[in-house]
């Protein structure tokens, strides 16, 4: 096992680690709370989570983060399961049932890499975006990761569901060319995705630089409607 293996290893134990108490731009139309997820299954290169990635942040008990959602009844309508990945925290399914029988509206923010959770929780979810990091030849290399097929049979999970969703991809013109984001929006419409597609600028990290901008007019137009933010 190599270094960056190990370290991930390591990283796909999660706990509740930090709350962010009010957001208007992380769940459309819905002021929220974000919860957020230590831990990460992958090592993105552009990351700038890392400290909640590596878990180097306290652990929050999940009832203190019920306790605090029913003082925020009437006041806040959503909550968005953010991290490092919320899909790899333990019995996930049964604090998602806690917070939605609290009246709120859930949202996750998810790489695609645990179906056999997202099956579970579906139910109780709102909204859904997930992370298409590349195309399968580029995948392990911006992800550290060999995760790309259980990321594709979620992807398509979601998209025959009839749940909201949003695919967003991070771009870095060190990791991502126009020929691989090519690819991946023909993906996108070969499996009949039909919401907006969001493609967005990685920002600069301790590691890494900040990503060139991207020129729009060099991906081909598909049959859904593709968003550089």
């Amino acid at each position: 096992m190599n270094i960056v293996q190990n370290a991930i290893l390591k990283m796909t134990i999660s706990n509740i680690c930090d709350i962010t108490p009010f957001t208007l731009q992380d769940f459309k139309d819905t002021p929220s709370c974000i919860i957020w997820f230590s831990g990460c299954n992958m090592l993105c290169r552009y990351c700038h989570n890392l400290d909640i990635v590596f878990e180097r942040t306290k652990k929050i008990e999940e009832e203190e983060i019920l306790d605090f959602l029913k003082s925020r009844i009437g006041k806040l309508e959503g909550v968005v399961l953010c991290g490092g990945e919320p899909t790899l925290h333990k019995n996930l399914d049964l604090f998602v049932k806690k917070v939605k029988e609290l009246g709120f509206k859930i949202k996750l923010d998810t790489n695609g890499s645990s179906l056999e959770v997202v099956e579970k929780i579906l139910p109780y979810i709102d909204f859904v975006a997930i992370d298409f990091k590349s195309d399968i030849v580029q995948f392990k290399n911006v992800t550290q990761s060999f995760l790309f097929d259980k990321f594709y049979e979620t992807l398509k999970y979601l998209i025959e569901s009839n749940v909201n969703l949003e695919v967003r991809t991070t771009y870095h013109h060190k990791l991502l060319d126009y020929e691989t984001l090519n690819k991946m929006t023909l993906m996108l419409e070969q499996l009949r995705y039909q919401n907006i597609y969001y493609i967005q600028r990685a920002i600069a990290t301790e590691d890494f630089e900040e990503s060139h901008y991207l020129d729009i007019s060099k991906i081909r137009k598909r049959t859904f409607e593709i968003n550089y933010r």
